[in-house]
């Protein structure tokens, strides 16, 4: 596994994509990722737990955004079984996107 995409929960007709992009290197680069019809502010939370052979851990990245996430990239270490949590809003507080899933990551053959 290069590189996978797991979609999130569009809750607003201005998101066209949304949720987690997932690079494996030495370790897993996880990246939020929004796609909107009109540049957007706002806000997201991001939260990962982490559980792999040097124990498990707890990863949180919450912002402001204005029009994209920029460079926002989390890492951890791998194979991992990996819970993530991500919640978007816009500048008004409505809620963008969300999305709960656990994924196991492996390591590259």
């Amino acid at each position: 596994m290069t590189g996978m995409f797991i979609p999130g929960q569009p809750l607003d007709s201005r998101v066209l994509r949304c949720g987690i992009g997932i690079e494996e290197r030495s370790m897993a680069i996880i990246s939020p990722v929004l796609e909107t019809s009109t540049p957007l502010d706002g806000r997201y939370s991001l939260t990962l737990v982490k559980q792999s052979a040097s124990g498990t851990s707890t990863s949180s990245q919450s912002n402001r955004f204005h029009g994209s996430f920029g460079g926002v990239r989390l890492m951890v270490d791998i194979p991992a079984t990996i819970k993530i949590s991500m919640q978007v809003s816009d500048s008004a507080g409505s809620p963008l996107c969300e999305i709960n899933e656990t994924i196991t990551v492996p390591t590259r053959i």
